[in-house]
């Protein structure tokens, strides 16, 4: 698994869906560092780190490994209007 950052890691699976979106690193990172909301995630263990901007919302769903890192498991993105 690739790093985000020195303390992130980013899956395969959240890379291939920052592609298919076309998000970019620092969008995905503000959406984790800076969310308008967090709620419970469908993936056991995991949290949704939702960033609501204008017209959409980027949300990035990760948890915390044993060795203390977040790892972020998938990305996703919708138009609100």
């Amino acid at each position: 698994m690739p790093y985000f950052d020195q303390t992130t890691i980013i899956t395969n699976n959240a890379l291939k869906k920052m592609r298919d979106y076309g998000l970019k690193h620092e969008v995905v990172r503000d959406a984790f560092n800076h969310p308008t909301k967090e709620e419970w995630s469908k993936i056991p263990g995991c949290k949704s780190y939702i960033k609501t901007r204008k017209e959409d919302e980027v949300g990035v769903i990760a948890k915390q490994n044993e060795q203390g890192f977040w790892v972020i498991i998938s990305v996703w993105w919708r138009k609100l209007f």
